[in-house]
Order: C-alpha cells, then structure tokens, then sequence
C-alpha cells in the first residue's frame, strides 16, 4: 500500500526502490518519485516551489488548455517549438529541473544557442553521469501555443519540458483526460 500524506492510499501498486544519491530524506530535496502508474489517475497541479496537489475530481484551474498524447511506455508528449523550430513529441517531465533538448534539436537551432552555452555537468537519478554537457537559454519556447522567452536548456540529453518553463505557470495534468492546463504565471 502506498499512501501520499494521510489523504489519499493506493493498493496494489508496483513500487521500485533502490539505492541512489537521492534516496536519503534530506528537506529541500528530491525524496522520491511517482510514476505514472500512480499519476495516469489523477488531476495533478504544481504551484511552483508553491504546492503539488493530487485530486481526483474535476477540478481544475482555468486557463490555457491542450491535449497530449502517451508514448507506448505512458510517458507523456506534445509538441512545442524552440525558436521557431518545431519539434513533434516532446516528453512532458515534471521531474526534470531543466528543459532539455537533444543533439539533432540543437544542431537545427541557430548558433547564439551554442555559442552561449556553460559546459556543466549531468545528473540523473543514478547520480552523477558526467560532463560535455551545456546549459543555455533559447529566446523562444513553446508548448503547443503558450510561449515564454529566455528559457533554460540542458543539453544534449533529449527533448522534454522541464521546470525552466513549467516553474513560470501554475500548471494542472489531468493525465486521465490527457489535459494539460497553464493557468497563468
């Protein structure tokens, strides 16, 4: 059984542990993660740095609407556009502290986006991965037809939106509608 503070419990859940730099309770941090076995059920709203809310109703904020899709593992997808480059299936990943772009996207954006980028390095939920990765900011990122400039990009990793444009919206997935909400900022 697995329970999310004392308001909701799920049953017959499958539940995957293992050792990670992120595996030890530390306040401010990442603690753990719930897939999507968990959230494909539920209306989620993230109030960035804020509050994350869980519901199973209807409720959701008012604002800017789109559909997406799931991939053959329920991972979650739209399209947006970098600098007017449009990109089709673009993971929606609320756990990633960057939005992220992958080789052929930034090989297809103008060179201002390399020419300013800081090599850092990269990690994951298995720790520390390596260097000969980049950060930078794109003059225009979209999801769908909502818009926001100056945004920073991780890469090369893949395409997702992460928190560098999720964190400038309250946000709401209704993941059992597949209902993406942007309910200002």
């Amino acid at each position: 059984m697995l329970s999310i503070g004392n308001k909701m419990w799920f049953r017959d859940v499958w539940v995957y542990a293992w050792d990670t730099p992120f595996s030890q309770p530390d306040t401010n941090e990442i603690n753990g993660y719930l897939g999507m076995d968990i959230l494909r059920g539920l209306l989620v709203t993230f109030d960035h740095m804020q509050t994350v809310t869980f519901d199973i109703s209807n409720h959701v904020c008012r604002g800017t609407s789109y559909f997406f899709d799931y991939d053959e593992f329920r991972r979650p997808f739209i399209g947006v556009a970098v600098d007017d480059h449009e990109i089709p299936n673009v993971l929606l990943d609320t756990g990633a502290k960057y939005s992220t772009l992958s080789r052929k996207t930034v090989g297809a954006l103008d060179a201002y986006v390399q020419e300013n980028a800081v090599e850092t390095s990269l990690t994951t939920t298995h720790g520390h991965v390596g260097s000969g990765y980049f950060i930078s900011t794109v003059k225009n990122y979209c999801v769908v037809d909502t818009c926001e400039e100056n945004v920073a990009v991780h890469f090369p990793v893949w395409d997702a939106v992460g928190d560098t444009f999720f964190s400038r919206f309250t946000v709401t997935f209704d993941f059992p509608n597949r209902v993406l909400s942007f309910c200002g900022n």
